[in-house]
């Protein structure tokens, strides 16, 4: 492209397609500026899989970008703090029972700086992890990774959050209308205008004709309504060393309404496969 896009146009809303528009609105001041449009077009026939998300900790640079306040974040999204992942009963039981050990988002002290692996090794008095990395001990003792008085986005420990994929999706999409001046569309596209070497020129909506755009994005998922549908890109199928190829995403109450919530993502080890547990409020 000779210069900057002034008109964005993202196909697809759910988690991914908002976090886009609210990003881009972020970065390139769409509240102030008239001569930039960033519009979200969303099916209104596809649904939202509204089950937990775990993320990275550079989810909270991305929140700080689209000027989102991580309290109202946590309140609205049903959200947890995330210190990394455990992984259980991956080795076989040993004398002190299940084993697990946990990969925390805080990188191990000295790291690049000393060998921690062959002092380790020396040693052996526990877990690598615990012995590299002063957030396995907040982890196993069911803190969390700030304080009461850690400002927003900061904390002790390196961090993330779980939270409710549907829930997160709604409220970004709220945030990025209300307050970044994002225009949306629920429509459907059905086909597209493109020049004469196969550029994107304008898309064809079902209710409201065409919308025209000079750069275009594919939030759209496995729809993949201009990735598959406009530009062919074939599936690579995966089928002859995939182990696992079902995926079962459901929520579950916790035992007790006071019960604790764990700050990690939990991958415990299955006679086929793994379950992923991811802690919500």
């Amino acid at each position: 492209m000779s210069s900057d896009p002034r008109s964005i146009v993202i196909v697809g809303g759910g988690t991914a397609g908002w976090l886009t528009a609210g990003i881009l609105a972020g970065r390139l001041g769409l509240p102030s500026r008239r001569d930039l449009s960033i519009t979200v077009v969303e099916s209104p026939g596809v649904p939202i899989l509204g089950v937990g998300e775990g993320t990275w900790p550079t989810i909270r640079q991305s929140l700080q970008v689209m000027g989102i306040g991580e309290a109202e974040f946590l309140a609205a999204c049903d959200a947890a703090f995330k210190q990394g992942s455990q992984f259980v009963g991956w080795r076989q039981k040993g004398a002190t029972g299940e084993h697990s050990y946990i990969h925390p988002f805080t990188p191990p002290h000295r790291f690049g700086e000393v060998d921690l692996a062959s002092a380790w090794l020396a040693a052996r008095s526990t877990g690598f992890d615990e012995a590299v990395c002063f957030q396995t001990a907040l982890c196993r003792a069911g803190l969390a990774p700030k304080t009461r008085s850690s400002p927003e986005f900061e904390g002790i420990g390196n961090y993330a959050y779980h939270f409710d994929a549907g829930k997160v999706a709604g409220f970004l999409k709220e945030h990025c209308i209300a307050r970044l001046g994002v225009r949306y569309l629920c429509d459907d596209v059905e086909g597209c205008r493109m020049d004469d070497e196969g550029a994107i020129l304008a898309l064809h909506t079902a209710r409201h004709g065409e919308l025209a755009g000079d750069f275009f994005l594919d939030c759209s998922g496995q729809h993949g309504v201009l990735i598959d549908r406009v530009y062919k890109v074939p599936l690579v199928n995966c089928r002859d060393v995939l182990f696992v190829d079902t995926a079962l995403a459901i929520q579950v109450p916790y035992p007790e309404p006071d019960s604790p919530i764990a700050s990690v993502t939990l991958a415990r080890a299955q006679e086929a496969g793994w379950i992923w547990d991811i802690g919500l409020t």
